[in-house]
């Protein structure tokens, strides 16, 4: 499915446009670069991305469909400090280390040729429900690897939630419809992870209604916060509005708790994670929270919600992705409940 050297993705030529071939902005040349040619999916709204990278004859541990942020630039994470190198933190190098893991990554471009206008920015969450629908087709009729996994980074983790959320529609044609599309990706995905989403508490008693609800069947949640995350308010509210969403979905069961010190070297911040586990009564994992103290929104901010520059958050970025890809790697060997 994939170039055996770069793990970039080589479907049918009548499936795939080359994103580059009508562009010659430095940014879509370092998409380029880093991810490969991408796969246009047209949308009643504008035509959206998929990016793969997978290893070519090699079995893969499943597939991870990542959604980006909301941020203007560099949404895909694709401009590091040196040309060719993915930007710390961004959806690039999560990809790109989820293929190197095994995994096959799928990365979602919902602002692809300035769609993020059309669909109205951060606010255009409903639209980007609607792609992660689109590409899960995509997924499931041409055979990627299972299980599936989805990972909203920000602003992404925020359509994540309100696709779970739309479990607990309440009454109406829009609401039925919503719900009968939500059944249908959820049964598809196996887990989903969650990078410091931007969250309402308006979405929480829709959670509880469908966590609560014996004929829905919620996909465990990893959750991962920044205990500094200070977004400002227009985009979303306190880092624990997410908590409380994930002790939603977790019908009020009290988690195990334990303390990880995370590895750092002498220049890099330091940082405790706290983590919370949720089981149900039959033992499985219905979520985990890792919060991360000492850093903000992403994990690389810091508490005033600046952009740390110095790549002394380093270390937390790549425990957060050694955590993504090991709880992945779990469900494929079906031993997730020990995760």
């Amino acid at each position: 499915m994939g170039d055996e050297e770069d793990g970039r993705s080589s479907p049918d030529e009548d499936e795939m446009v080359a994103s580059g071939s009508a562009a010659s902005s430095l940014a879509q040349c370092n998409e380029e670069a880093l991810l490969g040619s991408g796969i246009l999916l047209p949308r009643p709204d504008g035509t959206v991305r998929l990016f793969v990278l997978s290893r070519k004859r090699k079995r893969t541990r499943g597939t991870v469909l990542i959604l980006h942020g909301s941020s203007a630039v560099d949404w895909l994470g694709c401009r590091g400090e040196k040309q060719g190198q993915p930007a710390l933190g961004g959806c690039a190098e999560l990809a790109l280390a989820l293929r190197h893991a095994g995994l096959t990554a799928v990365l979602l471009d919902s602002y692809f040729d300035g769609r993020r206008e059309r669909i109205g920015g951060v606010a255009g969450t409903d639209k980007r429900v609607s792609d992660v629908l689109a590409a899960l087709m995509y997924l499931e009729s041409h055979e990627f690897p299972k299980p599936f996994h989805l990972y909203g980074k920000s602003n992404g983790g925020w359509v994540v939630l309100k696709l779970l959320a739309a479990l607990g529609a309440g009454d109406g044609n829009d609401f039925e419809r919503e719900r009968k599309d939500a059944e249908w990706a959820v049964q598809a995905v196996k887990s989903c992870i969650l990078n410091c989403p931007f969250v309402s508490s308006s979405v929480i008693p829709r959670l509880a209604a469908a966590a609560n609800d014996p004929k829905v069947s919620l996909p465990p949640l990893l959750l991962l916060v920044a205990e500094e995350d200070c977004m400002p308010t227009q985009y979303g509210e306190a880092v624990d509005v997410a908590v409380r969403a994930t002790e939603a979905l977790a019908c009020g069961a009290e988690p195990a708790t334990e303390t990880e010190c995370v590895e750092v070297e002498a220049d890099q911040r330091p940082s405790t994670c706290h983590i919370r586990s949720y089981m149900a009564p039959d033992g499985h994992s219905v979520a985990m929270v890792r919060s991360y103290s000492g850093i903000g929104h992403t994990f690389v901010m810091d508490g005033t919600h600046k952009e740390i520059t110095d790549g002394s958050c380093k270390a937390i970025v790549q425990n957060t992705i050694d955590t993504t890809a090991s709880w992945c790697r779990a469900f494929g060997r079906d031993i997730w409940s020990e995760a």
